[in-house]
């Protein structure tokens, strides 16, 4: 996973085609005003969208096999958690129409407030929109790229 400030998107270009798109846009684009966005004849999609973060208890663990996820804080604050999937226990099988695996595991967190994105590859585990202590509303976008 990738945590960094918007403004340095561009210094992890390199990761794949689709991926140096994504993160040039990012580091280019007015990222207030974006609302839906579909990039590189659909290799990226996302928009953005206001969220009411929540219990950790209730956020799914998971990882993504053919899109990579960006998340990108606009308002308020979200706590991401994550771990290597190596570190983690599955739960349940792959469902390829969503891609998208679910875990059970321990997961470390980071916050990111206005101006910070992550990037998970296909093997963070990960579980997005978490609170931090009260929940308070925030906005961000969230972007699909693929691999």
């Amino acid at each position: 996973m990738i945590v960094d400030h918007v403004k340095n998107a561009y210094r992890y270009a390199g990761l794949g085609p689709h991926i140096d798109i994504a993160l040039k846009y990012l580091s280019t684009a007015d990222l207030g005003t974006a609302e839906k966005i579909e990039l590189d004849e659909g290799n990226i999609r996302g928009g953005a969208f206001t969220f009411m973060p929540k219990d950790p208890d209730k956020c799914n663990i998971e990882t993504h096999r053919v899109y990579a996820d960006i998340h990108v804080c606009l308002e308020g604050k979200e706590v991401i958690g994550y771990t290597d999937i190596h570190q983690a226990e599955l739960n349940g099988e792959y469902d390829a129409e969503k891609d998208k695996q679910f875990y059970t595991a321990e997961l470390n967190r980071i916050t990111l407030y206005p101006g910070m994105f992550a990037l998970m590859l296909e093997n963070d585990v990960h579980a997005v929109m978490m609170r931090d202590k009260e929940p308070v509303q925030a906005k961000k976008i969230m972007m699909k790229v693929r691999l």
